[in-house]
């Protein structure tokens, strides 16, 4: 019956339960973000598979890493475009994964700069963003220190 797509292999079944086991794992370490929606998560689990969630988390954790860097060496808050281009990097993966509070930001970020170059509280908001971006990368790599999230 495996070749008609009814039931996998003993194999499979014990690979996709290690995975699923790693992930559930890591959801609830995950929890320990105050801006962590775990059911959103699970969610995308539900949706994909834990392997693709895993490389999602991984790329996004990455992509997040750099992002902070660029916020903070390059004094981009004065550029408008840049803080635009990194906020709607960040915000649909970020909601996705289930780091709302973090995607609700970055979004409104994105909207602000979008409208206003300079905005008024500008320097507050964006030390919130890399507030939340900095304690999304460490949650993730306490989380699952395996994940290569180096960007």
């Amino acid at each position: 019956m495996h070749s008609l797509g009814f039931h996998k292999n003993p194999l499979e079944l014990t690979e996709e339960c290690h995975l699923d086991g790693q992930i559930a794992a890591l959801i609830k370490s995950l929890t320990c973000n105050p801006h962590f929606d775990a059911k959103a998560c699970r969610q995308l689990v539900d949706d994909t598979d834990a392997e693709t969630v895993l490389a999602i988390l991984a790329l996004f954790t990455k992509n997040l890493n750099s992002s902070y860097m660029a916020l903070n060496i390059n004094n981009v808050s004065s550029r408008s475009d840049e803080v635009q281009k990194i906020a709607h990097r960040i915000a649909g993966t970020a909601e996705l994964l289930g780091f709302r509070a973090l995607g609700a930001l970055a979004r409104e970020l994105q909207f602000e700069f979008k409208m206003n170059p300079l905005p008024e509280d500008a320097g507050d908001k964006l030390n919130k963003f890399k507030t939340y971006m900095d304690e999304t990368i460490r949650t993730v790599q306490t989380s699952c220190p395996s994940l290569d999230c180096s960007p």
